[in-house]
């Protein structure tokens, strides 16, 4: 675990530790968006803590592919603004595939709920994505995700609160 808003951390240390990521992994950065303003901002960024990130924008980028980046390793950029990204990090070579993960239809709700109730009737997860897509507002995966998980004991139980996901 790694957060690039340690104000202890450096670029000499980031790149040692990413350094030390073995071959074959799979690495998360996680709300990549906070790490950078922008390229002119990036030298100093103030944390949530009053403290200053010593990473630089170029620091991240010879860690991720410069001279210490690893062969075999998948990394995974997570943001909730892909705009804000400083178009040197998701150039093609850095970012090769750009997935956007939005509201849930029919087909992802139906196998949300089969993965939590694998040994269900077919039927009920049919009931449950239809009572989901009916309602007024969209749902993401998370809030699926939470709301099976608080009633993961009983899948008749999710269905019958399905109204209440966006309460969550």
């Amino acid at each position: 675990m790694l957060s690039l808003a340690d104000s202890n951390l450096s670029d000499n240390s980031l790149q040692a530790r990413l350094a030390d990521v073995p071959r074959n992994t799979i690495l998360l950065l996680e709300d990549i968006d906070a790490a950078f303003v922008s390229r002119d901002a990036s030298k100093t960024v103030n944390t949530a803590h009053g403290g200053l990130s010593q990473v630089t924008l170029t620091g991240l980028l010879n860690g991720l592919d410069g001279a210490v980046g690893s062969e075999g390793r998948i990394t995974f950029l997570t943001t909730n603004y892909p705009d804000r990204l400083d178009p040197a990090l998701i150039r093609p070579g850095r970012v090769d595939v750009k997935q956007f993960i939005g509201h849930c239809g029919y087909s992802e709700l139906e196998r949300l709920f089969i993965k939590f109730f694998p040994d269900v009737d077919p039927a009920m997860s049919a009931e449950f994505a239809s009572l989901v897509t009916q309602q007024p507002n969209k749902v993401s995966p998370a809030q699926v995700q939470a709301h099976l998980l608080v009633n993961q004991d009983s899948p008749r139980d999710a269905i019958h609160d399905a109204r209440n996901i966006q309460n969550l």
